[in-house]
């Protein structure tokens, strides 16, 4: 198992999420881990959407690794639920 997939199993991030990048701040002890959602679509209760925009880009802060804060970082897709309105995806990173 390399890295990538570890912290993937680690952290509960689904496959409709890629890890962009990791970066680490020594100063501060802070590591960031930049996610990207890979799907054109989202479905919810057996319903596909499709995507309207995605949110700012946002961040979690993760439990601690050793000295580090952990934080994830990712832009969020929102889709058009049936009354019209945009959604945010559900995601279930734990966090």
């Amino acid at each position: 198992m390399d890295f990538v997939d570890f912290l993937r199993e680690m952290l509960g991030i689904t496959d409709d999420f890629a890890i962009t990048s990791i970066v680490k701040d020594e100063e501060n002890k802070i590591i960031k881990i930049h996610l990207k959602y890979l799907n054109t679509h989202f479905v919810k209760e057996g319903k596909r959407y499709k995507l309207y925009d995605t949110t700012p880009e946002r961040e979690w802060q993760h439990l601690n690794w050793f000295d580090y804060r952990c934080y994830l970082v990712c832009s969020l897709p929102r889709y058009l639920s049936e009354d019209g309105k945009p959604k945010v995806i559900d995601i279930h990173f734990r966090t």
